[in-house]
């Protein structure tokens, strides 16, 4: 049944970033598996005997990718047998080696990724995407090759899975209406079992760590305790009776003891379970408990008030925290931090380190002693619009939905240089002729120029009403700047005086 798990009258206030998850939409207008189809349909369009022209055979090389999937994810961050880092960007698997920063990539997936679970023995990944019969790919980190396929039981995507404590299944939660459980002898191929697993959307399944027929599965306003039975399973709703209010559940840990989870909520309280029964709740973060991992002895969690939090192994204490802040960073960090305590999205511990993610798609790691070290950073949600290189230097600028303007170097480290906090998401960017200037235009109608070095505007106007869909300054010394935008006008502006000169 989907009645409430609690019986306080009353539910725990929303957070923003929660609602705004629970609001993604993962349907696509058009699937790759489209592809074959409308190039038939363009082919028969084509006229008798016309000929389409062969490609270049020239081709492009994926060298590296700036950034981290933690917008709309969690606990998706984790480290390799040989102490290495997997994680996803867009459609992408990673490995990172961050003492040389190089990367490897698994580019088998025919869109987004939404998940990832690694193995027991930490050298096997599975990877879930987006599609409309969308896949779980098992991959070894090391060689890159795929294992197994998984598909046929999901609509829409994966949305999270997890390898058994033995290594010899995994589940998988896809996002379908009823948000179906399956799980796989992931060698085979072959479904062990499947059941409808809640109306409201899954954000985690964990399988115990002692008994390998039970799990647990957490999501809005929900918490289910699942016992594989055969080719189905039997569940328990979480009771929460007067110990605490309602709210979303974000993640979920087993500890040491088979009987007793913890789940993270949105209030940033961690509820310790027996069974399914409530027996209490510890206040662990100020905002969403976004992600908790267990270790040998206790656990770390990490939140959406930037800070990591180091527990003991009944989370009755705190034992230390980390607030992930730019006067923490390392000097030898990969860029900069956009924001002083960005929420955290995954966090695990292994190597004598801590793995950060967060939501603005950056990657941490900690040193349980000191510094805080940057290891790779990219935009946050959204799409990334203006793309910009620099004249003469080895520099590129980006400008996103996600109202940031980023100036990068791609001679050594791939490393964030500077960023600018826009007031509108961008749309386009371009440099000067001599490479001291940048122009932004803005979806609202409006455009910046800035200075490049220090990232102050130099001037902002705003004469059209839509989109900004191009900018250009002339050629040397870059007297004029050309804006066009959706209005269906060019407009143009003499740097030096900031005003409009003419319009086409």
């Amino acid at each position: 049944s989907e009645e409430s798990d609690s019986d306080l009258s009353d539910v725990a206030s929303v957070d923003s970033d929660v609602e705004k998850e629970k609001q993604v939409n993962y349907d696509r207008p058009v699937y790759k598996e489209d592809i074959a189809s409308n190039k038939k349909l363009l082919k028969a369009n084509m006229q008798p005997g016309a000929k389409r022209k062969s490609g270049p055979t020239e081709s492009l090389k994926l060298e590296y990718v700036h950034g981290y999937r933690g917008y709309d994810c969690r606990n998706n961050l984790l480290y390799t047998q040989t102490g290495q880092i997997v994680y996803h960007v867009a459609a992408t698997g990673i490995v990172l080696n961050q003492a040389t920063n190089k990367q490897r990539f698994y580019t088998e997936h025919t869109d987004d990724i939404l998940c990832l679970s690694i193995h027991p023995m930490k050298d096997i990944v599975a990877t879930g995407q987006v599609g409309r019969d969308p896949s779980i790919l098992i991959w070894d980190v090391e060689t890159l090759k795929t294992g197994s396929v998984l598909k046929g039981q999901h609509q829409r995507g994966i949305c999270a899975l997890d390898f058994s404590a033995d290594g010899k299944k995994l589940a998988s939660v896809g996002l379908d209406d009823n948000h179906s459980v399956v799980v796989w002898d992931w060698k085979s191929g072959e479904k062990l079992a499947t059941t409808r697993g809640n109306k409201d959307k899954i954000f985690v399944i964990k399988w115990n760590l002692m008994d390998h027929n039970k799990l647990v599965t957490a999501g809005v306003k929900h918490i289910k305790f699942w016992t594989q039975t055969g080719g189905g399973f039997t569940s328990n709703r979480g009771t929460m009776g007067q110990v605490a209010k309602l709210c979303d559940m974000m993640c979920v840990s087993y500890g040491k003891t088979a009987d007793v989870c913890f789940s993270g909520g949105s209030d940033g309280n961690v509820f310790v379970w027996k069974e399914n029964i409530l027996q209490k709740t510890i206040k662990a973060h100020e905002g969403p408990v976004f992600a908790m991992h267990s270790l040998d002895r206790g656990f770390v969690t990490g939140g959406k008030d930037g800070i990591v939090g180091l527990w003991d192994d009944q989370f009755e204490r705190c034992l230390k925290t980390y607030a992930i802040k730019r006067a923490s960073l390392s000097p030898s960090s990969s860029g900069l931090l956009v924001q002083e305590l960005p929420a955290v999205r995954a966090v695990v511990l292994g190597h004598g380190k801590i793995l950060v993610g967060t939501v603005n798609g950056e990657i941490l790691e900690i040193d349980k002693a000191g510094p805080i070290f940057l290891l790779t950073q990219g935009h946050m949600n959204g799409e990334i619009w203006g793309l910009a290189v620099h004249p003469s230097k080895p520099l590129f600028a980006t400008a996103s939905d996600d109202m940031t303007l980023r100036l990068w170097d791609y001679s050594v480290g791939f490393k964030m240089l500077n960023f600018k906090l826009l007031k509108q998401a961008a749309r386009c960017v371009a440099f000067s002729p001599d490479g001291r200037v940048l122009a932004v235009g803005q979806k609202d109608g409006s455009f910046i120029v800035i200075n490049a070095e220090t990232m102050e505007d130099m001037f902002v106007q705003h004469h059209r009403k839509e989109e900004i869909a191009d900018i250009r300054f002339s050629p040397d010394p870059g007297k004029y700047l050309a804006v066009a935008s959706h209005d269906n006008f060019v407009d143009i502006y003499s740097v030096l005086k900031t005003t409009r000169v003419g319009t086409c």
